[in-house]
């Protein structure tokens, strides 16, 4: 049987920190004993978690940039070409966080996210110069943002689907 959880801490992203989850996580009970948790639609809350992280303005850490990499799909080869940068180990350098980054090649990452992921994620309504406007803040190294994210029914085009959205109290 399933059974959906009103709030789930979910770990398994490869973030530094846990994404939360409202009223879409199932519990998985077996004779009353839960089994396991199954988040549905992960490439869309990966997706819809990549877009609202390049819009929250604390600077990026290294796994948060492997991981919009990888939600993009792209090897450090593909990003670095994407970014016109010349050598793929300077990604690799950012993402184990043995080499910053300035602000431009941030913001720049961002608005490829944001670019290219956000048109994927209808729940997530994103202004055209977010990024542009972004005021990038130096994040402590325990500091992390919180991102909630809700599962909601949506009505696009006529058909119904089950989207990502923030929560109107976020």
């Amino acid at each position: 049987m399933l059974r959906t959880i009103e709030r789930h801490e979910e770990t398994g992203l490869g973030l530094p920190y846990p994404v939360i989850v409202m009223n879409a996580a199932q519990e998985m009970v077996e004779d009353g004993e839960v089994m396991g948790v199954r988040v549905p639609d992960l490439e869309g809350l990966a997706r819809a978690i990549a877009v609202v992280r390049a819009l929250c303005p604390l600077s990026l850490a290294g796994a948060e940039i492997r991981f919009m990499r990888r939600v993009l799909d792209m090897t450090q080869k593909q990003f670095a070409a994407a970014l016109e940068i010349e050598n793929a180990e300077t990604i690799s350098r950012w993402e184990s966080s043995t080499k910053g980054m300035g602000g431009y090649t941030e913001k720049l990452i961002r608005a490829l996210i944001v670019m290219t992921l956000a048109p994927q994620v209808p729940g997530v309504r994103v202004p055209p110069d977010a990024v542009l406007r972004l005021q990038i803040q130096q994040r402590a190294p325990d500091q992390w943002p919180e991102i909630v994210l809700e599962r909601i029914k949506m009505r696009q085009d006529g058909d119904l689907s089950m989207e990502w959205e923030l929560p109107k109290a976020a």
